[in-house]
């Protein structure tokens, strides 16, 4: 089995995104007023997915342009797409988070997991095909030495742990 670059880089955005998900969900039945947390979970799974994208354009994507200049160039257009719907979604959680007013709310919670179900399907899927597509390509031209060397290089894994950089400060510009 081969070396899969993406286990590690898309990790911390699946699970920002499940547990988000599972916000979302029990917003939706308001049991216990969870709005403020739902809407914490939300802007770290687009933190993260930001970071995600800055961390493959700068450390996986130029592996693959050296031979498919036109696949990478195809996934860039992609996370262009992912991260407007990223900042849509960023925009309507702050509105929320500073809105005085208590009517509307339910709308805008509304509208917020309408564009989080949008943002998590979109990751899931744009993911899913990185692995398959992006995979295969590197496979193609690098052997898994190489691979595992571009982790290891970089150590800047996409993701905070106790919200700071894991290592070496690696910071996506806002």
């Amino acid at each position: 089995m081969r070396y899969n670059i993406f286990n590690t880089a898309h990790l911390p955005l699946k699970t920002a995104l499940i547990s988000a998900c599972i916000a979302v969900s029990d917003a939706v039945n308001d049991k216990n007023n969870v709005a403020a947390e739902t809407l914490k979970k939300v802007e770290k799974a687009v933190e993260i997915y930001n970071e995600q994208t800055a961390y493959e354009s700068l450390h996986i994507l130029p592996y693959v342009f050296d031979y498919e200049p036109s696949v990478c160039n195809n996934y860039m257009t992609e996370h262009q797409k992912g991260t407007a719907l990223s900042k849509n979604l960023k925009r309507l959680a702050r509105k929320m988070q500073h809105g005085q007013e208590t009517t509307g709310r339910a709308e805008m919670m509304r509208e917020i997991i309408r564009y989080f179900n949008e943002f998590i399907l979109f990751n899931f899927n744009h993911m899913d095909d990185e692995e398959a597509v992006l995979n295969e390509i590197l496979w193609r031209y690098y052997p898994d030495g190489v691979l595992r060397q571009i982790v290891n290089k970089t150590d800047i894994l996409p993701h905070k742990i106790n919200g700071k950089q894991k290592t070496t400060g690696y910071q996506v510009a806002a």
